[in-house]
């Protein structure tokens, strides 16, 4: 935290996951309705209490402790499902042929089945988590699809699964691996609405850069879809 707390005046603070999740997916305010007002304006005093717990004080360091422990039983439960993650993506290499397999080392998507073949499990996973999100209310209609969180978490997650795909499958990989891996597509699916990422990893950057193109080439496939359609008759 030390360089945002150098820069607090320019950090924003996001409302929760869940509650992002379950936002509709109007293009119009989308960033203003994920940005939590309140902590955002209280950030300076959370960086005061970071520095007051470097500095000894007894009370921010047991906050900080109880909110370590929580933060890494969450890890431990993240870890305990990577079983799941790694079968999934094995069952997802079993979709793609030797050519597909050829050009996924490559990363390239190369036919226009291939990447329909993509587009539909990004569709049928979204489904999936839509049906079982405890804050969903209400599906997303085609135009609002691609600017909800957890569309582009999936575009994400897949992006991040076709590599994984690539060098042979996930059977070999250590579970803490996969972990991080699956937290890092959060903060690409983030990044997607705002300006990028802040960091050197190489794949979270790739991912982030051809999770922003698929986006955008969904956006476009959609408006222009609607622009195909006659107008309504007035009533």
């Amino acid at each position: 935290m030390e360089i945002l707390i150098e820069y607090q005046e320019q950090v924003i603070v996001l409302k929760p996951t869940s509650f992002v999740c379950s936002l509709r997916g109007r293009p119009t305010g989308m960033q203003r309705r994920m940005i939590d007002q309140g902590e955002t304006r209280r950030f300076d005093r959370y960086c005061r209490a970071l520095i007051a717990g470097r500095h000894g004080d007894s009370s921010v360091e047991a906050q900080l402790l109880a909110r370590g422990r929580a933060a890494t039983a969450h890890m431990d439960k993240m870890l305990a499902s990577m079983t799941e993650i790694r079968l999934a993506i094995e069952e997802m290499a079993g979709d793609f042929n030797d050519i597909d397999l050829k050009f996924l080392r490559r990363d390239k998507f190369i036919t226009n089945e291939f990447f329909d073949k993509f587009v539909k499990t990004v569709m049928q996973v979204s489904v999936v988590l839509f049906t079982k999100h405890p804050y969903v209310i209400k599906f997303p209609s085609s135009r609002e699809l691609p600017y909800t969180f957890i569309f582009r978490l999936v575009v994400c997650m897949l992006l991040s699964a076709r590599i994984w795909i690539s060098v042979g499958g996930a059977g070999k990989a250590k579970p803490e691996k996969l972990r991080n891996d699956m937290v890092d597509t959060f903060f690409a699916a983030y990044a997607t609405y705002f300006d990028g990422l802040f960091t050197c990893d190489r794949k979270l950057i790739e991912i982030y850069e051809e999770a922003s193109l698929l986006i955008q080439e969904f956006i476009d496939v959609i408006r222009a879809r609607s622009s195909d359609r006659p107008p309504l008759s007035p009533p």
